[in-house]
């Protein structure tokens, strides 16, 4: 799907990456960077080494933003995907077009943003013309999983949350990697929102005791202060969701520290979820969190929002 501004904007379900950055609307090249813009500019000179897909030029620029073009570096060759052309429809003809203010490097749920270092297995797998089976596109999969760099474990967990036809055929090995993945240490945390994000059937592969270990040791251990423009508010809130939905009442401690994150709608959610389970004690633990001296103000305004919801005897 073209996004209005140029990128190509996919929703959870919409399309695995690999379906979804290969349209007729794209460039995917690995590409040598040649240069990056100015402060002002932020564009990217790349200079192509091998097409992927699409009719991609021997140069191209594309347009960036400060915060990609301040990780990359010159001289380095990357898996690139750029939006090259719009789409314009005068009823009843439908045309595609040279993209007005040129190409855009995509940003999609799994390559966000659409920018890889060189990767010789992920450019073999975005490079093929016909799809590879289920067990060698697992073979991809979990191996890409298993990568340090944070961009290929998020490409490769949309692949696999995004085609559910594959979770029935993961094998125990290949799940007993993803049990071990969900807590490790180096996993990447887009990578794992992703996951426990994903599709009900990819849930039931892996197994409910792990998500929620994961979850578990999640809640309890990443701080709850948030930048509110990372990965992380979004990670948090579907740990929360397999909490309440899967934990117990002995969980409302973990759930108790996410009251005083500076992040008021998670202060919120974690408030919801131990009202789901000990919603006896959801009071006496707002009074305690309320009683602290150094609580954002905007928490304190929702905890007493959540109070009066709730009846619980809001001064």
């Amino acid at each position: 799907m073209l996004g209005t501004v140029g990128s190509l904007h996919a929703r959870p379900g919409d399309a695995p990456p690999s379906d979804a950055l290969r349209t007729p609307y794209t460039w995917v090249a690995a590409a040598y960077l040649d240069a990056i813009g100015d402060e002002d500019d932020s564009s990217l000179s790349f200079i192509t080494k091998r097409v992927l897909h699409g009719d991609v030029p021997e140069r191209f620029n594309a347009g960036s933003s400060p915060g990609i073009a301040a990780r990359l570096v010159p001289g380095e060759t990357y898996l690139v995907t750029v939006v090259a052309w719009s789409r314009t429809r005068r009823d009843p003809i439908e045309t595609i077009s040279p993209r007005e203010g040129g190409p855009e490097i995509v940003r999609i749920v799994g390559a966000n943003p659409a920018i890889i270092l060189a990767n010789a297995r992920l450019e073999d797998y975005l490079g093929r013309d016909a799809a590879p089976a289920a067990e060698e596109r697992l073979e991809y999969i979990i191996s890409g999983l298993q990568q340090l760099d944070g961009q290929v474990q998020a490409f490769y967990a949309a692949e696999l949350a995004f085609r559910p036809e594959l979770h029935g055929d993961l094998d125990s090995t290949e799940l007993e990697v993803l049990r071990s993945w969900l807590q490790h240490p180096t996993t990447y945390p887009e990578a794992l929102r992703i996951v426990l994000s994903a599709n009900p059937s990819l849930h039931e592969a892996i197994g409910m005791p792990s998500l929620l270990a994961a979850s578990r040791a999640l809640l309890t251990h990443q701080p709850t202060e948030l930048d509110p423009l990372s990965t992380y508010p979004g990670l948090v809130r579907n740990a929360m969701r397999i909490v309440a939905g899967h934990g117990s009442s002995v969980d409302a401690d973990l759930l108790f520290r996410w009251t005083a994150s500076n992040a008021h709608l998670l202060a919120e959610q974690a408030c919801e979820a131990i009202h789901e389970l000990a919603p006896h004690e959801l009071g006496a633990m707002i009074e305690r969190r309320m009683a602290t001296t150094f609580l954002h103000a905007e928490t304190r305004r929702t905890l007493n929002q959540i109070q009066r919801r709730f009846g619980l005897n809001a001064e």
